[in-house]
């Protein structure tokens, strides 16, 4: 099985559609499944926040799809979502063999996701950007966006996935990155 994002919305009653969420603005992300064994059919995905969007086959008939920026496991046999992420802010991700499991980006930090749903994130460790270069089973090597004295810059980071733990080439001061949690919870704010 395969799919594909498409650039342009079919004419009507040329597939069948299957809706995966609604849009109050009409912003969704169109994408055609087919195979040899099944007329082609296309999954209409209600869009996140970011703009970045991709589908590619994690196992037989099992998607990742990022839509705009929130991502869905699909199951392309039975035309059904088995779970939409969290994060609607996701633009990337790489699938780890032989596992399958998706370690995604929303610039700031690495997500881990599966079929279940989000399994752990990272700490924040880019100012905005990832970008994955290779993938292993134990491993991604990568890059992050860092700025230093104005001068924009992309150093590498290795992330070993079973210790979960990095080793970045010039790790970016805490008062850069700013918190990534609320030092209070929120209904601790009236106390």
């Amino acid at each position: 099985m395969k799919a594909s994002l498409l650039n342009t919305i079919p004419v009507s009653g040329s597939f069948t559609e299957v809706n995966f969420g609604t849009s109050e603005d009409n912003n969704l992300v169109w994408i055609l499944f087919e195979d040899e064994l099944s007329e082609p059919w296309i999954g209409k995905f209600s869009s996140g926040r970011s703009g970045k969007s991709k589908v590619e086959c994690v196992l037989d008939e099992l998607f990742f799809v990022i839509a705009n920026g929130q991502g869905y496991f699909i199951d392309a046999k039975l035309r059904k979502v088995l779970t939409k992420s969290k994060d609607d802010t996701l633009y990337s991700f790489v699938v780890v063999k032989p596992n399958n499991q998706i370690i995604a980006t929303d610039g700031l930090c690495l997500i881990a996701l599966s079929k279940d749903g989000t399994d752990w994130s990272t700490e924040r460790f880019s100012l905005d950007g990832v970008i994955f270069d290779t993938v292993t089973s134990d491993e991604i090597l990568g890059r992050y966006f860092f700025l230093d004295d104005n001068e924009k810059d992309w150093p590498k980071f290795k992330f070993s996935i079973q210790k979960r733990n990095f080793e970045l080439e010039r790790p970016i001061p805490p008062e850069l990155l700013g918190s990534t949690k609320p030092k209070k919870s929120w209904w601790q704010f009236w106390k």
